[in-house]
């Protein structure tokens, strides 16, 4: 299956493989196949294996008992939220503790920061799923501890003005939620705009809770061209009197107005932007002074996209696009740093919690900064002077740059599903030891990343220029260092790894190497998990270019307080030794001597042995 508008071929991607070309309705099969059949450049018996493969995923599907268009449904028991904690708590990744400053104890608390009472559980786009619950880092801290914490966001970290959520209501009274009606023509308006004439006849009415609308999947038999138009109403009202902020993020074409007031329009002289997988416009803002319990009515105007003058030729438009509609008071961040400071003065220990979230980390868009976005660096920094018992909690997809060398510790925690405040707060009060790990290097500063010159595509080109040279196979060749290596993480537990022993058993291709080593937990009171990591690189020299070296293998060990276990590592020896032979267009499994290292990140001091391999041979497959 190709990825959406990823097929520039008819006969080619047939002939070499591609059973199904996304998304629908395709552009290069239909007629395209019946004439490169009559031509000869595909053969029938080729469109009866790409059609047998479709129909066995349709038979796959059919036998789940998954009804076709049926409800969501969800797993949400005890048992559930126990293993999604668990997995929250051995995700999170201690980067830096400082004269051990974690875990905290049990004292007064602040908790400070944009991604405190955030609920960022996943990244955007396709990653993002509609959850039963979720637990913020800030709950996650109070379900725990039986003093106040007290907390204040400090700043904010908008990509996009946050959707409207329960400031809004339905014309039926339903809070949280708004009606669209579709149409199949504009509005017409009274000379005196004042209201809507509504002569037209809604071809459909949608009952909505998020205000970012997508219409992608939509259709409707009155509209088979994906061109509607639709009017959003709801009530509005807000709690304190105040400067608010309204936006428009549109694929197609929308205004905003507030008692039939005009205050935002994306229809005229728009710019494109990133939004809507790089088909919508840029964010369009206006501010306007909102009274405290005024009930106002909220209507928004859209097109779809093909209304839009966005619509051109070689970019790709989703549907019927769709509109998202932001609003957020308006606050003076000075303030607010001001009092998270004072705040931070008086608390014991102070969790500042930072990051991105799903609107900057998301598909179809790189991040435009390496930094952390907003006055995050100055929060950290001013808090950080003030009070010497600080965790910075990182949430983020990728890595970010900050002050990081100004606080005593620093977790970086992903996105951590639904009991992601429950999982940190596990690490951040020691019920749990942290064990993850790094799954890629931490640069210092993005011109340290090995594509930082050629990742752009120039002339419709994109040139991978750092080959296989990528991560930390990148920094042990340029010997180069980062912030934090690949396979960092540390733990509350003090492991010792002993010296490894290599046993060959087989082979050639058919072969697997069995290492073996002591793992000791020299803690006293500690027990916790620890990633062992093999690397191997070849010591007689190759005919290919190879990195340094390379994880083969690793695995994840309980060891109690004052143990000591035996971990085992089994590795195939085709995947341990193999490069790819483009004279030969397979894979050859080199002979030589071949050093085998074992460590608990890519830069830690390696425990090494050497194996021999007698043979070369060349294979294809996995």
């Amino acid at each position: 299956m190709s990825d959406w508008f990823g097929t520039y071929s008819t006969a080619a991607a047939i002939n070499n493989g591609l059973d199904l070309e996304m998304p629908g309705p395709t552009e290069q099969r239909g007629k395209r196949v019946a004439t490169a059949l009559g031509v000869g450049k595909i053969k029938s018996s080729t469109i009866d294996e790409r059609v047998a493969s479709v129909l066995k995923l349709v038979e796959r599907a059919g036998a789940s008992g998954i009804p076709e268009g049926g409800p969501e449904s969800c797993l949400d028991a005890d048992q559930d939220r126990s293993v999604l904690r668990r997995l929250a708590t051995e995700s999170v990744v201690l980067l830096k503790n400082d004269d051990h400053v974690l875990p905290f104890r049990a004292d007064k608390k602040a908790v400070i920061g944009p991604n405190a009472q955030k609920s960022f559980f996943c990244g955007g786009g396709s990653a993002s799923l509609r959850p039963t619950r979720v637990v913020s880092i800030l709950e996650g801290l109070r379900d725990q501890l039986e003093q106040p914490v007290e907390h204040t966001e400090a700043c904010q970290i908008y990509n996009q003005l946050p959707v409207l959520g329960d400031i809004i209501t339905a014309p039926d009274g339903t809070p949280g939620q708004f009606l669209m009606r579709i149409y199949t023509s504009p509005p017409t308006i009274q000379p005196n705009n004042s209201e809507i004439t509504d002569t037209r006849e809604a071809i459909d009415v949608l009952k909505l809770d998020d205000s970012n609308v997508v219409l992608y999947d939509y259709s409707n038999a009155a509209a088979p061209d994906n061109v509607v138009y639709a009017t959003i109403t709801a009530d509005l009202v807000v709690e304190n009197t105040d400067t608010y902020a309204f936006s428009l993020t549109v694929a197609g074409t929308a205004t905003l107005y507030l008692d039939n007031a005009l205050i935002v329009d994306n229809s005229h002289s728009q710019k494109r932007g990133t939004s809507f997988f790089g088909s919508g416009s840029v964010e369009q803002i206006n501010h306007v002074q909102l009274v405290a319990n005024r009930v106002y009515k909220l209507r928004v105007e859209f097109g779809s996209a093909a209304t839009s003058d966005l619509n051109k030729a070689g970019v790709p438009v989703f549907g019927a696009g769709g509109v998202r509609i932001g609003c957020a008071r308006c606050s003076n961040e000075s303030l607010e740093l001001d009092r998270a400071v004072e705040l931070a003065k008086t608390a014991d220990q102070v969790v500042v919690c930072v990051g991105l979230g799903p609107e900057w980390e998301s598909e179809g868009c790189d991040r435009s900064l390496y930094e952390l976005p907003g006055r995050q660096s100055e929060l950290i920094s001013r808090v950080a002077a003030i009070n010497k018992h600080v965790v910075v909690i990182i949430q983020s997809g990728t890595p970010v740059s900050g002050p990081w060398d100004q606080v005593a510790a620093v977790m970086q925690t992903w996105y951590g599903g639904n009991e992601l405040g429950h999982g940190i707060a596990d690490i951040v009060l020691g019920r749990e030891s942290p064990s993850g790990k790094l799954p890629m290097s931490w640069p210092r500063c993005i011109e340290d990343n090995p594509s930082f010159l050629s990742y752009r595509s120039e002339a419709g080109a994109c040139n991978y220029n750092e080959d296989i040279f990528v991560g930390y196979r990148f920094y042990d060749k340029t010997k180069r260092k980062v912030q934090w290596s690949f396979g960092f993480g540390l733990s509350y537990a003090s492991f010792i790894l002993q010296q490894p022993s290599v046993q060959l058993r087989g082979s050639g291709v058919d072969g697997n190497i069995l290492v073996t080593l002591p793992v000791c937990n020299n803690s006293a009171t500690t027990s916790g998990k620890e990633v062992i990591q093999v690397y191997v690189s070849r010591i007689t020299p190759s005919s290919v270019s190879r990195p340094v070296k390379e994880l083969k293998g690793f695995a994840k060990l309980f060891v109690a307080a004052g143990e000591t276990r035996q971990a085992a590592i089994e590795i195939p020896l085709k995947n341990a030794v193999s490069v790819w032979d483009v004279t030969t267009n397979s894979w050859l499994l080199e002979e030589g001597i071949y050093k085998l290292s074992v460590g608990n990140s890519s830069d830690s001091s390696l425990l090494s042995t050497q194996f021999q391999v007698p043979i070369t041979q060349h294979w294809r497959g996995l």
